[in-house]
């Protein structure tokens, strides 16, 4: 990847509160990028798409990385979207509506339904 691309990009991901630099770890001049909180909270989201992708995108028999656990060597069990109760939910058993989400100065969000309900 072309280091102009690759600075754009890291460049967004700090604007966007994903990353952060920092001193780097070695105690070295230069700086390093790390995972802020709201990075780290993407975490189940690049494993369902890696996930994804092991199993859509290769051929096979084909050599391909895979994600595993490091204390059983074992693949991490496919992720999938559950209700309160732990049921496992498809597309079709959701829908969008209608919130308003007020930010405190806890920097956590509330949210509060409204009555309308979009299909």
């Amino acid at each position: 990847m072309a280091k102009n691309i690759l600075s754009a990009r890291l460049k967004k991901l700090v604007a966007c509160g994903i990353m952060e630099q920092v001193p780097a770890s070695d105690g070295s001049a230069y700086q390093e990028y790390v995972l802020t909180k709201k990075g780290r909270e993407l975490f189940p989201v690049i494993v369902a798409l890696r996930q994804w992708g092991e199993r859509y995108l290769f051929s096979r028999g084909e050599k391909r990385l895979q994600i595993v656990d490091k204390g059983t060597r074992k693949p991490p069990r496919r992720l999938d979207v559950q209700n309160v109760r732990g049921d496992a939910l498809t597309a079709n058993d959701l829908e969008l509506v209608t919130v308003t989400t007020y930010r405190p100065q806890s920097g956590v969000p509330i949210r509060r339904r409204s009555a309308e309900v979009t299909r």
